[in-house]
């Protein structure tokens, strides 16, 4: 209840509603490239007969796994640490 007015009024918390879309993205783009490593790894696994054999883990196309993770966890701790501190920054901004 905010008091420095003639009547009490209720006070309203004003989030930052972009700070919550940035987190829920960058933990898009961690599902997107889970995803996508698997896309890329599960298909050197099955043989012939569509059984799963792990002595051809060695084949999959490990570049790209390592390339896609890297850009993918960049990106979403860049996106997690911006959100973080754009809600810190709101929050603080709401209690001046």
């Amino acid at each position: 209840i905010d008091f420095r007015r003639e009547l009490p009024t209720r006070v309203r918390k004003i989030g930052d509603s972009l700070a919550g879309v940035l987190y829920g993205v960058g933990g898009l783009v961690l599902l997107v490239s889970l995803i996508t490593d698997v896309a890329i790894i599960a298909p050197t696994l099955q043989d012939e007969s569509g059984m799963f054999v792990l002595s051809r883990l060695g084949e999959a196309n490990w570049v790209a796994v390592i390339i896609v993770t890297a850009i993918a966890l960049l990106l979403s701790a860049a996106l997690f640490i911006y959100a973080t501190v754009r809600a810190n920054s709101t929050e603080t901004e709401q209690k001046q």
